[in-house]
């Protein structure tokens, strides 16, 4: 427990297990916009873990504008975890666009996010204006696979900044 004055430096909203009896967190969209709120203009805060462990307790395209609300007001923010979402196509555009002006994120994880060859693509274009970002972790669960993939296989053997090449090539010795 953190005492009075004292910064909030790490986030993590996860689920306990006890026994048998699993006890799920209902964290998502509405809660979402409730954190967004109260982390606006934060500077402390350096890693936000929101990955999803449970079905149905997950962040959709509906909390995207939260996400973004997040990134902006938190300006010591260095890792956001948002795997096993469903953020989709529809929630990571608007996050990919605020990432492409955010100079303090330096992780970004969206494992397992049904993100198809719309999403892939703008977090390709993101990569390309961003100076932070050192580690897009494992953009694994890409709808149509190949075509995902594809777009930022071609944007990292194509592409001439050698900080966005190196972070793709990465990427891609990594998961395949």
């Amino acid at each position: 427990m953190l005492s009075r004055g004292t910064p909030m430096t790490s986030f993590t909203l996860c689920s306990c297990s006890f026994g048998a009896e699993t006890r799920k967190s209902q964290f998502g969209d509405n809660a979402m916009r409730h954190l967004a709120a109260a982390l606006k203009n934060n500077h402390t805060l350096t890693f936000l873990g929101l990955r999803s462990y449970f079905r149905g307790t997950k962040l959709t395209p509906c909390s995207a504008e939260d996400i973004v609300e997040v990134l902006n007001g938190c300006t010591a923010l260095k890792t956001l975890d948002l795997a096993r979402n469903s953020i989709q196509d529809a929630g990571v555009i608007p996050v990919a666009q605020a990432l492409r002006v955010n100079t303090c994120l330096e992780e970004l994880d969206l494992e397992d996010n049904s993100i198809g060859k719309g999403g892939a693509q703008h977090l390709a274009e993101m990569l390309l204006m961003n100076k932070a970002i050192r580690r897009l972790k494992s953009v694994s669960g890409l709808r149509s696979c190949g075509s995902g993939y594809g777009v930022l296989y071609e944007l990292a053997f194509g592409v001439s900044n050698e900080r966005c090449r190196s972070i793709l090539v990465t990427f891609f010795f990594f998961f395949f």
